[in-house]
């Protein structure tokens, strides 16, 4: 995902903690929902 790779050249998450929260949780969902369809 293109957020994914801004971390990495950043080395830090760009936007507040609100956005951080809510990228946190849409990407373990993803995937654990990933996982769970295996």
């Amino acid at each position: 995902m293109p957020l994914a790779v801004t971390v990495e050249f950043l080395g830090h998450f760009p936007l507040d903690a609100f956005a951080c929260s809510v990228w946190s949780t849409f990407d373990v969902c993803c995937c654990t929902s990933s996982i769970w369809h295996m």
